[in-house]
């Protein structure tokens, strides 16, 4: 199984950059779930990708399935975006636009003429519980101020477009960077709201043509920092639109970095689309990929 492995680097067209995503294209073998972790444990990546062939010849056109060190997730985005980059860099298909199964429902993917590769997420689900400010500091090592210096009261919410993340507004880079997690606390308060991680964001930006930094940890899938992620940032898109930081009439498009302080600087770019009522009815979230031959 080890051999058959391919390594993408996603959201650069630098190769040790970004966020990489090992791929296992069409297993023959049968191969358990534990022992997919068990691969992105030894890899020391966030997930291992796997393509499936399709049992339908209507519904959609492969499967996706994702494995990171603890357990199998139901969709992941920088490891799509690698799957199609893939697909496409091996002449795997040929139509304008796949339908892929995932366990998080049937999603489409493609790439774009400037090749961007990219992938539609689920219309945002804002849930409105509240959130306990203090344990969330706490947990950040940081004090409560640091969420306070916007315009409007951001709130600190979770948000998903296809897996729960919890979105927390950070006054300024300086503050981002030097953030240091209790992860072992963080899990624990994770698992008790529901959550996959916590999702840090500023609107002080490296690139010019970023509307925000960010950093991602999700410690209940064995990942303390992930480098660049394509569903949180996803999510981080549909809440900058929700509350009007990012206005581009019935559709935005939205550059956010990531990675920088890992050494893995990587760009997503987040399309969203509203309808004549202002709902949010469209995540896109896109990026380059390219393969890594030179990975361990």
């Amino acid at each position: 199984m080890d051999e058959r492995i391919i390594f993408y680097d996603v959201f650069t067209d630098k190769v040790g950059k970004g966020n990489i995503i090992g791929i296992v294209d069409f297993p023959e073998e049968s191969v358990s779930p534990e022992e997919y972790q068990q691969l992105a444990f030894k890899y020391r990546i966030s997930e291992i990708a796997v393509i499936l062939p399709s049992i339908s010849e209507t519904e959609y056109d492969y499967e996706f399935r994702f494995f990171s060190p603890k357990e199998e997730v139901s969709l992941c985005g920088h490891g799509t975006i690698g799957l199609i980059a893939f697909l496409d860099q091996t002449n795997k298909w040929s139509a304008k636009e796949l339908k892929i199964k995932t366990q998080a429902g049937i999603i489409r993917c493609g790439v774009k003429s400037d090749g961007c590769y990219y992938m539609y997420q689920n219309p945002p689900i804002f849930y409105q519980e509240r959130i306990d400010e203090q344990a969330v500091a706490d947990i950040l090592g940081i004090r409560p101020d640091l969420f306070k210096n916007y315009s409007i009261n951001l709130p600190i919410q979770m948000v998903s477009t296809g897996r729960n993340k919890l979105m927390i507004p950070i006054k300024d880079l300086n503050s981002l960077l030097s953030i240091q997690p209790d992860f072992e606390r963080m899990e624990s308060f994770c698992r008790k709201i529901g959550t996959n991680g916590f999702h840090l964001f500023t609107f002080e930006t490296f690139s010019e043509r970023a509307a925000a930094h960010t950093r991602h940890f999700a410690p209940t899938a064995g990942v303390l920092e992930d480098p660049v992620t394509g569903i949180a940032n996803g999510a981080l898109g549909s809440y900058l639109v929700h509350y009007g930081l990012v206005d581009g009439g019935l559709r935005s498009c939205i550059y956010i970095e990531q990675g920088y302080n890992l050494g893995k600087a990587g760009e997503v770019y987040v399309e969203i689309v509203k309808d004549m009522d202002g709902k949010i009815t469209e995540v896109m979230v896109g990026g380059e990929a390219v393969e890594n031959v030179t990975y361990l």
